[in-house]
């Protein structure tokens, strides 16, 4: 893609197990990269139809899919920076982490988390996402599932994303996206970033914006 190629990665071709650990890291940046393909497709069709919406939100990576609605990034820097995000979780020391859906708004499942965990989305009075590591997440999963509340992980790559254990991922990230861009065109519409621990109006989207989209977690209701 121009000067903004992704970094070459290269091992060992005679050791299986790196060469398994580069597909899988490859697999998951691009599985991250074309996540936002499609609303990138359909922006552009909306646009030959003349469609303007009136806002639009998103989560996690879908804000840099609103970020291009707004044409603050183009369709390149957009599917760059998707890329860069999984790139660098899987570059970071990280511990093994999970995920899970829960069956609880964010103030009640926010009460029962072991401290371990972070509640990563307050999806809705009674859904909520949970991050933690993996063994934690898994059996918290398996006590609400005893009491009837609904609980399922989800294995996002091994990765707790929107949590305290993410963070280490966020230097590299910043670094990458700064590769594509540091200040860009101010919004159309105010910007409020859901991922900020304070929503604000975003006057510039900066590269330090964006990174922020991945290591912050949920913030209270």
């Amino acid at each position: 893609m121009g000067q903004h190629s992704p970094p070459v990665m290269s091992c060992n071709t005679n050791s299986n197990t790196k060469a398994r650990a580069l597909t899988y890291t490859l697999q998951l940046a691009q599985l991250t990269e074309r996540s936002l393909q499609p609303t990138i497709a359909l922006v552009d069709f909306m646009k030959v139809l003349n469609i303007i919406p009136d806002g639009y939100i998103g989560h996690s990576v879908g804000e840099l899919g609103c970020a291009y609605i707004d044409g603050c990034l183009t369709a390149e820097e957009t599917i760059l920076a998707a890329y860069y995000r999984g790139l660098a979780s899987k570059e970071a020391e990280l511990i093994p982490g999970y995920m899970a859906a829960i069956g609880l708004g964010y103030n009640d499942i926010k009460s029962m988390c072991p401290p371990e965990i972070d509640v990563a989305c307050h999806n809705s009075f009674n859904s909520s996402t949970i991050s933690g590591p993996e063994k934690i997440v898994k059996q918290f999963v398996q006590e609400l599932k005893e009491k009837n509340i609904f609980a399922r992980a989800v294995n996002v790559a091994n990765i707790a994303y929107h949590s305290r254990y993410i963070k280490p991922a966020a230097p590299k990230l910043l670094e990458y996206l700064q590769q594509i861009f540091e200040y860009l065109i101010a919004p159309n519409f105010m910007l409020l970033g859901s991922t900020l621990q304070e929503l604000k109006n975003v006057t510039f989207l900066r590269a330090s914006v964006v990174c922020s989209n991945i290591v912050c977690i949920c913030m209270e209701p």
